[in-house]
């Protein structure tokens, strides 16, 4: 064996080992960055499916309530407590109003808003409105 035949066997060279470290290095950021943008964005699906569960529960209790007593002379909104899940805020209220076209109807209107990521000034809402008849009895 000849001594150039021996160094061009003798594994790799510095320029080569560089190199691959640079292309694992961006593919494991590429990765690193997706899992990062998908739990977010995980995060940001769960908290919004929590606000439209806490809103069909404001109007579930809403609708299970007399007509009588949701037949306000003003529209008003009425704020509920506040809902502190996995340390988000959520913010809820409803309102109860006649509606135009008929005194035997109601329009109720719930709403849940939430900051994002714990940020008050991104607020999100999730908002849900019914027209209930007098006659509705649950």
């Amino acid at each position: 064996m000849t001594r150039a035949m021996a160094r061009r066997e003798g594994g790799f060279t510095l320029a080569e080992m560089l190199v691959a470290i640079t292309v694992f290095t961006v593919g494991a950021l590429g990765v690193m960055a997706v899992h990062t943008a998908t739990s977010r964005a995980n995060q940001a699906a769960r908290r919004l499916d929590r606000a439209r569960s806490l809103a069909d529960q404001v109007m579930e209790s809403v609708r299970g309530t007399p007509m009588a007593t949701l037949a306000p002379a003003v529209p008003t909104v009425v704020p509920l407590a506040d809902k502190t899940i996995d340390g988000v805020v959520y913010h809820r209220r409803y309102s109860v109003s006649a509606h135009p076209l008929s005194g035997n109807l109601r329009r109720v209107w719930v709403q849940v808003t939430y900051g994002d990521f714990g940020d008050e000034n991104d607020l999100h809402a999730v908002t849900i409105n019914l027209i209930r008849t007098a006659a509705e009895a649950l």
